[in-house]
């Protein structure tokens, strides 16, 4: 167990390209667990909002921009919500059961994700990343099968989750500082453009 966690945690740190990062991240949790969908999500806390970094479906990354950020749920409703709130993980045998006990409004568990013809996550794995104490997003792994996952599963996420959350972050640093200075190439090549141009 400790040698499958080194060699995830060896894989998911070796890069800071967002894309790259988030493959690997898939890769690690999906070989060592059922895993027949998992998703990365982003918690704003001055803004409340919750935002979809990066979801996988029977091993495809679909585009994000179907998923719009969302507010966090209001004390005692939504699953993710909850772990958000709680900062403690959850280990969801009757994911349908659970979300109705939720009463949330919203569920990743439809054809969206699946790409099925109606909803068939049965069971769940929801893991809050945190930085500095506070929570900065979760890591959610979805499957067919009632059951699916045993404490054992919830264990070994949890053991990745330090590294998957400094990776997402060092990822996000790393795409910031590239737009800022992408930006800032262009606005040295528009200053020195309108120089010759005077």
């Amino acid at each position: 167990e400790l040698s499958v966690l080194y060699e995830a945690q060896k894989e998911i740190s070796n890069t800071l390209e967002p894309d790259v990062v988030f493959d690997n991240i898939y890769k690690s949790v999906s070989a060592i667990m059922p895993c027949d969908s998992m998703i990365i999500s982003s918690f704003k806390k001055e803004e409340k909002m919750i935002k979809v970094l990066a979801i996988w479906a029977d091993g495809v990354r679909p585009s994000i921009k179907e998923y719009p950020e969302l507010p966090l749920a209001p004390e005692g409703f939504g699953i993710q919500s909850q772990v958000i709130r709680s900062g403690k993980s959850r280990l969801i045998l009757d994911y349908e059961q659970q979300f109705k006990l939720s009463k949330s409004n919203y569920s990743y568990n439809d054809e969206k994700i699946s790409g099925k013809a109606k909803s068939l996550y049965s069971s769940a794995l929801l893991v809050p990343m945190k930085l500095g104490g506070d929570v900065i997003g979760t890591l959610q792994v979805l499957s067919y099968e009632k059951n699916a996952f045993s404490s054992d599963n919830l264990r070994m996420l949890e053991s990745l989750t330090a590294p998957i959350t400094a990776a997402t972050v060092n990822a996000g640093l790393y795409q910031q500082a590239q737009t800022e200075l992408a930006e800032k190439q262009k606005a040295q090549e528009a200053l020195s453009k309108r120089n010759e141009e005077i």
